[in-house]
């Protein structure tokens, strides 16, 4: 049965706020979180017996981002995030410290007989500290024959949606047992809400966010076309965060209501998509063994990170944020944020993201070398 594509667009925007509804009369659903509920809805989804169309889910995640990112930045303020700048930055040099030793063992202990695994190894390190357009590059750099170079795809989708509903559900509370909390500054959160508007400016101002976050959005593609001829994303995503920090300085816009609430709801039609486009029958038919030795890798990476992290005393928090800007990229860092209920440490999880991508691929393809027999 085929799903029509209008129908399935509709879906994909208006379930997330019935979820988002329901979830607060349900006391388990509620601990779950409409972000984890939209991403096993959309698993859910994406393996049942109804074709629908790839490209629409898709399109909807794709957009939802970059309109999301500003919305969510809108209400910071920059200036306190100084005080995280130290912590965020060791956290994330202990993240690609994990990830390369853990690729590094994995690959020794664990060797592959059907591919090479040194070229694999450098694909997840490009995969793990930047995204997936690093692991594309690595592959192509390390030439990785296209069959293998998908196998792999595949199971780091697999691998990295189950990470990503721990992270989304159980893992704050597990490292709180062994990492210290996260000391919240509310100065960061602090917008001028004192005035009393009319009901027409207060209306007026909720179209003021959305307004500005399309314009920026805009503006920031321009100028990939501008300086690459194409949209280059790992740019647009910096130029879209950098222009959302700036807006952020004003106290008008730190002032706007509902512009984090409503960036949140855009991240829930992200999570939905995303989930909806995670077929696992057909990755786990594809390579049994690539998918084993992908897991290891991830769950040793993992788990050098938590310890490194409980020998640094990196709180939880950021502990979490600089996993998901490694390991997922920028487009995560929101539903994460949201799920721990961490807005302070967007900034956190975007800054370390893009420096992930400026460093992946020299360090994956230099490590594939170190590991080429």
């Amino acid at each position: 049965m085929a799903l029509p594509s209008v129908i399935q667009a509709a879906l994909l925007i208006g379930l997330p706020l019935i979820l988002k509804i329901v979830a607060k009369w349900n006391k388990f659903l509620n601990w779950l979180g409409p972000t984890a509920l939209c991403y096993l809805i959309g698993i859910l989804w994406g393996n049942l017996p109804v074709a629908f169309e790839a490209k629409v889910s898709l399109g909807l995640a794709q957009a939802a981002v970059p309109l999301a990112l500003p919305m969510l930045l809108f209400s910071m303020d920059l200036r306190c995030w100084r005080r995280l700048a130290i912590t965020s930055l060791i956290s994330f040099g202990l993240a690609v410290a994990a990830v390369l030793m853990g690729i590094v063992a994995v690959t020794k202990f664990c060797p592959l007989e059907s591919a090479d695994p040194w070229r694999i190894a450098g694909m997840l390190i490009g995969v793990y500290i930047g995204g997936t357009a690093n692991m594309s590059a690595i592959g192509m750099a390390l030439r990785v024959p296209t069959e293998t170079f998908v196998l792999v795809s595949a199971a780091d989708v697999l691998s990295g949606g189950i990470y990503f509903l721990v992270l989304m559900t159980v893992a704050q509370r597990l490292l709180l047992l062994i990492l210290p909390a996260f000391v919240s500054d509310h100065l960061s959160l602090k917008a001028d809400l004192g005035r009393t508007d009319s009901n027409l400016r207060f209306a007026a101002n909720w179209l003021c966010a959305p307004a500005l976050a399309v314009v920026l959005v805009v503006v920031s593609a321009g100028l990939s076309w501008i300086f690459w001829g194409a949209l280059h994303e790992a740019f647009v995503v910096l130029s879209i965060t950098t222009l959302g920090l700036l807006c952020s300085l004003a106290p008008n816009v730190r002032a706007w209501p509902a512009s984090y609430e409503m960036g949140e709801y855009l991240l829930l039609i992200f999570s939905l998509a995303i989930g909806s486009l995670a077929n696992f029958r057909g990755m786990l038919n594809q390579g049994s063994e690539i998918l084993i030795f992908t897991t290891a890798a991830l769950v040793v990476c993992v788990g050098l990170q938590v310890i490194l992290a409980a020998i640094f005393r990196i709180d939880a928090d950021t502990t979490i944020m600089t996993s998901t800007a490694t390991i997922f990229g920028p487009a995560f860092v929101g539903p994460v944020a949201a799920s721990i209920k961490n807005r302070e440490l967007i900034v956190t999880g975007l800054v370390t993201s893009l420096a992930g991508f400026a460093v992946a691929n020299y360090v994956g393809i230099a490590v594939a070398y170190f590991l080429r027999p």
